[in-house]
């Protein structure tokens, strides 16, 4: 809801990925802690929005590995 109607400019990027943070539920284990978890979360989704509102979708691979064993 926070991104409707607005433009995925750096401020609202970067409260969207404020925003996934605060509703997620990490867990804290040896592989990393619930506040990294959170941190990244939050970097992660204000990059991959910045980068669709300037139109760049990155570099998708043509066979990318599949969890799909069959």
């Amino acid at each position: 809801r926070f991104l409707a109607g607005r433009a995925l400019d750096p401020e609202s990027c970067a409260e969207a990925g404020r925003l996934a943070a605060e509703a997620a539920a990490p867990i804290d284990d040896v592989r990393g802690s619930a506040a990294y978890r959170r941190a990244v979360l939050a970097n992660l989704v204000a990059d991959a929005l910045h980068g669709l509102g300037k139109g760049d979708q990155g570099d998708l691979p043509s066979d990318p590995v599949l969890l799909d064993t069959g």
